[in-house]
């Protein structure tokens, strides 16, 4: 065990720990976000846009 897990162990709960011990890691794949965002130069507010379709911004 490393001084990190010592300290968390230490410093959490015994119920937070065991939730961290003992949480299942998801196997599911990620949605791609359906919004994006943008900051207009004119006024400097940030615009957010529901796109229609997936985009790749590469």
């Amino acid at each position: 065990m490393s001084n990190l897990d010592t300290a968390l162990t230490e410093l959490l709960p015994l119920t937070a720990q065991q939730s961290i011990d003992s949480s299942p890691i998801s196997k599911k794949p990620l949605k791609p976000n359906p919004f994006v965002t943008y900051r207009d130069p004119k006024s400097g507010h940030w615009v957010v846009v529901k796109t229609t379709a997936y985009q790749s911004f590469s």
